[in-house]
């Protein structure tokens, strides 16, 4: 849209930093391969911003980058297997299942009238993502 509308490029960034905390345990089964399992916590501070449509006639009541700051949190479960074929060549499978929540706010200027002079906005969001993969090896 900022291409089109011949405005500066848009630009996305974001920041986390706090802590992620993980186990894993892994067993071999006879000769057969070996399972793991896994898991992961992340607690952090998150901070998202872009400049869509800054500068758009159409958005003019709009006039600044959204700029979010608030907490993010994610929890990962894992579970993997993989084994040989040969000597040199082995495969695996991983299943894994991520849950990722941010709960964010904007703060800015409103020039809405009766409105408090420094308004806020509030966004959510949740992302979860299964995975299954599967690949060959090769072992040196």
């Amino acid at each position: 849209d900022n291409r089109v509308l011949g405005l500066a490029e848009y630009e996305q960034t974001y920041e986390e930093d706090g802590w992620i905390v993980g186990v894993s345990y892994g067993w071999q089964i006879a000769e057969a391969g070996n399972l793991t399992i896994s898991a992961a916590y992340a607690d952090l501070s998150a901070t998202y911003k872009d400049n869509w449509l800054v500068g758009s006639p159409e958005f003019s009541n709009r006039p600044f980058a959204y700029d979010f700051e608030g907490d993010a949190n994610g929890l990962s479960l894992g579970l993997n297997w993989n084994a040989s074929l040969t000597e040199n060549v082995g495969y695996y499978i991983d299943l894994r299942r991520q849950r990722y929540d941010m709960e964010a706010t904007q703060s800015f200027a409103s020039d809405r009238i009766g409105a408090p002079a420094l308004a806020t906005r509030r966004v959510d969001t949740e992302e979860t993502i299964t995975a299954l993969t599967a690949g060959i090896q090769w072992y040196l």
